[in-house]
């Protein structure tokens, strides 16, 4: 048994499949200057993209650089999100000699100048000449906001809540000037939005100085399928050199599939899917629980459900298990602790992890959910974490324990608390993450009518087409079997916002495919 717990703590990286090796340098939490639990977010969001290329990667704060280490590096990061920051001289010194490609984001660009008396306008032929911090006065906004990209329009996130007058945005764009079109090529540009348009309506967005590239933007900072993340993700394969080419594929998971499913319910989607040949995933809780009612139900009791799930596993279905029951008794919410709305992993209450929570008690509560459906008759392809929330060390477990996840994974602050940032969706394949796992995207979220919320199919379709934009993008949405037959006003959309979806997704040119269409991987029978 011990041998099994310190297997799991074993890296999951493969050295044959390594690309490259890239370093991340971000600036100092020790800044009187920088609120340092959130910087380091950007850091572990670039870790997972570059696990998308087959990247190994190292970080550290900028002040500890040493002369030379970039030269151990195939590819350099420099993730400057606090202006007046000190960079350096060895660091600056060793880029100018460095030949592989550097990636400096958005300030302190100027510190060649200030530090070594370069003049980046003449080595670079582009420079800084100030910061754009948008417009906002007396209720009236403005910001650099609007990027193209493949023909496709991208926004950054600006979002107003009209309850306390509030926006969610991030207007800091570094505003570049260029000197030389020889040496710099303006590869995106940004453009102006709302009130106090400044006279000229375009600067660049990203620039390239030969194997140098500059991002005038932070854009980890709000992130949706629609912002310039998703540009990010996919010049990533200019800048480390891997121009993949894959189709536009699409996949379709079914959600929340417990021991209390009506087989009916599942029947109606599996039935479309089928006979329309489009491969799909499941995602199947095998323990129901209810302990206010004292009421638990296992899915190898189930035999109807069980012959729909194996009739969809014979025709292209594939299971990954949703947890073990979707809830957890010892969390604070138990008013609400039941299969399918409570998490399992994680006490979203508190913010902290469930008490006790250990290598040895996730393994055993994994290893019980797959004794339940090897009980049953049924693979396991993979893992999906319930509400996608779990501790680092879960999901650096759930990364040991199965060949492939499909959720996405929660980006931890570096602060006392640990608190989590976000949860990080992905346009392709990330073949390791920062916990050592390989995960399928889901990038889309779901239909449904849930909590008050209408969200229809159209959110979807709309958000594919940014995905499009992205060479081996993957767009990736999970559907509500439980809505299937329901017409009625509150669940309005039934069956046909499945078929609504998929259709204009294929008219798009997505072609839907199963997780073994993806990549390698092999199925558990435990």
């Amino acid at each position: 048994m011990l041998k099994i717990f310190w297997l799991l703590l074993i890296s999951t990286f493969k050295p044959a499949q390594v690309q490259g090796k890239a370093l991340i340098l971000f600036d100092p939490i020790t800044s009187p200057k920088s609120q340092y639990s959130y910087y380091i977010t950007d850091v572990y969001q670039l870790e997972n993209l570059l696990g998308h290329f087959k990247y190994t990667y190292f970080h550290h704060p900028i002040d500890d650089y040493e002369k030379g280490e970039i030269f151990k590096y195939d590819a350099v990061f420099y993730l400057s999100s606090v202006a007046g920051i000190y960079t350096p001289k060895a660091f600056l010194e060793d880029l100018l000699n460095y030949n592989r490609p550097v990636v400096w984001f958005k300030h302190n660009f100027n510190n060649f100048e200030y530090e070594l008396g370069v003049k980046t306008g003449e080595v670079f032929g582009f420079f800084v000449n100030n910061v754009s911090y948008g417009y906002n006065k007396k209720g009236r906004t403005g910001f650099y906001r609007y990027v193209k990209y493949k023909g496709i329009k991208f926004s950054k996130w600006f979002k107003v809540d009209s309850s306390n007058g509030g926006i969610e945005w991030d207007p800091e764009i570094a505003v570049v000037g260029v000197h030389n079109l020889q040496k710099a090529r303006i590869f995106l540009k940004i453009d102006w939005w709302g009130y106090g348009k400044p006279k000229r309506s375009e600067i660049p967005y990203i620039i390239k100085s030969g194997n140098f590239w500059f991002v005038a933007d932070d854009p980890f900072s709000y992130t949706a399928p629609y912002t310039p993340y998703v540009i990010f993700c996919d010049i990533l394969h200019d800048i480390l050199g891997q121009n993949h080419h894959q189709p536009p594929r699409a996949l379709v998971r079914l959600e929340d599939i417990s021991p209390l499913t009506d087989p009916e319910d599942l029947k109606t989607s599996v039935d479309y899917l089928v006979s329309n040949n489009i491969p799909f995933s499941m995602a199947v809780i095998p323990i129901y629980r209810d302990p206010h009612n004292d009421l638990t139900v296992y899915l190898h009791e189930k035999k109807d459900l069980i012959e729909v799930l194996k009739y969809a596993v014979d025709h292209q279905g594939y299971i990954f298990m949703h947890g073990v029951t979707h809830q957890q008794d010892i969390t604070s919410w138990q008013k609400y602790n039941v299969t399918g709305t409570a998490y399992e992993f994680f006490d979203n209450d508190q913010k902290t992890p469930v008490p006790g929570d250990n290598v040895i008690w996730v393994y055993q509560r994994i290893h019980k959910g797959l004794r339940e459906f090897s009980e049953a008759g049924l693979p396991v392809t993979g893992f999906e974490v319930p509400h996608y929330g779990a501790s680092r060390l879960d999901f650096s477990i759930f990364g040991k324990i199965f060949d492939l996840n499909y959720h996405r994974p929660a980006i931890y602050v570096d602060s006392p608390n640990n608190v989590p940032y976000d949860n990080q969706f992905f346009p392709y394949v990330i073949y390791w993450d920062i916990y050592g796992e390989t995960l399928i995207p889901e990038n889309l979220g779901y239909i449904g009518n849930y909590l008050g919320e209408r969200l229809s199919p159209d959110s979807i379709i709309n958000h594919a087409r940014y995905i499009l934009a992205v060479r081996d993008g993957i767009a990736s949405f999970f559907w509500h079997p439980a809505l299937s037959r329901q017409m009625d006003e509150e669940h309005f959309f039934g069956i046909e916002a499945l078929k609504k979806a998929i259709k204009n997704l294929q008219a798009m040119g997505y072609t839907f495919v199963g997780p073994k269409d993806l990549i390698e991987i092999k199925e558990y029978f435990r």
